[in-house]
């Protein structure tokens, strides 16, 4: 008894898929969350800089210093802003 045989493509009646493409990252929502980060870290790069130096400064700061500065500029403030 003779059985013929049917080519896979006919009996087989899978879908296929086409080849999966990258990410379109232009039009991401997380790419819009990184590229806002970045911006504020590039806009506030010299605050963010500053602020540790600033501390640093105010922890050597004697009390002594500061009441001297404060002192200075109370009595030289018509100097300053004339």
């Amino acid at each position: 008894m003779a059985t013929t045989s049917h080519p896979p493509s006919t009996t087989n009646h899978h879908h296929h898929r086409p080849p999966q493409t990258l990410p379109d990252f232009q039009a991401s929502i997380k790419l819009k969350y990184v590229k806002l980060g970045y911006h504020y870290l590039i806009t506030h790069l010299f605050t963010l800089l500053l602020l540790p130096l600033i501390a640093v400064t105010a922890v050597y700061a004697a009390h002594h210093d500061v009441t001297t500065l404060y002192a200075h500029l109370r009595y030289h403030l018509i100097a300053v802003v004339g």
